[in-house]
């Protein structure tokens, strides 16, 4: 009897575990291997989406980069004309204070003149006049000392008049200069609004190809794994 049960229990160990169903490991594998393809799938799309982005990105910094040349140009232009402004502005003004001081000249030199024909009675004159050699003479003295008082009258005239007008054209290109001025600033903000947009549009691009290259780092670690289980 004890012999019969060793000899059973020997039969018994003798017989092998029962081993796994292959079918069952098959299906697993088969599983995990559709769950990395449609991963890598998820992945190539992405990249796809990133790669629409960096192009469209792209496109869009050309265009701000010929903007801004287009900007820097202008702006460069501005500035010239501001200069020439501001030098029509200083000829001007040294015309003005000539045409002042000329005007302050004839001013005092005819305010003398009438001066000494009121304090003399025109005495002058008519000692001038008297001591002409003929009629004649004094008649071209009597002319000439009425045109003189006249001709200083016009000269008064005409440089207060030149000097009103470049006063007036001072005014003009002092409002020029402002203005240009003005445009100065403007243009010069909107190219710094400018480079401020192609900042953020070049942490744009450096975020979606960082995100590519994880992308991609990851399609060839989920491919390695893919091959090891078609192996």
């Amino acid at each position: 009897m004890t012999r019969l049960l060793i000899i059973a229990l020997l039969l018994f160990l003798a017989v092998p575990a029962r081993a796994a169903n292959p079918q069952d490991e098959i299906k697993k594998k088969q599983s995990q291997l559709e769950k990395l393809r449609k991963e890598i799938d998820g992945y190539e799309s992405r990249i796809k989406e990133r790669e629409k982005k960096e192009h469209a990105t792209l496109d869009l910094l050309d265009t701000y980069d010929k903007q801004a040349v287009l900007l820097r140009k202008l702006i460069g232009k501005l500035h010239d004309e501001e200069l020439l402004l501001q030098r029509d502005i200083q000829i001007t003004r040294e015309s003005i204070g000539s045409a002042t001081d000329r005007l302050g000249y004839l001013k005092r030199h005819y305010a003398a003149y009438v001066a000494t024909v009121y304090r003399s009675g025109r005495l002058y004159d008519l000692e001038l006049l008297l001591s002409s050699r003929s009629v004649n003479q004094m008649l071209i003295r009597s002319e000439y000392l009425r045109q003189f008082s006249e001709q200083r009258k016009k000269d008064l005239a005409a440089i207060s008049a030149r000097r009103n007008e470049l006063q007036r054209q001072n005014e003009l290109l002092q409002n020029q200069l402002a203005e240009q001025r003005r445009l100065i600033t403007d243009k010069a903000a909107e190219s710094n609004r400018l480079a401020s947009k192609m900042k953020k549009r070049k942490a744009m691009l450096t975020e979606i190809r960082r995100d590519k290259k994880n992308f991609q780092k990851e399609i060839a670690r989920k491919t390695a794994a893919a091959k090891e289980i078609e192996g």
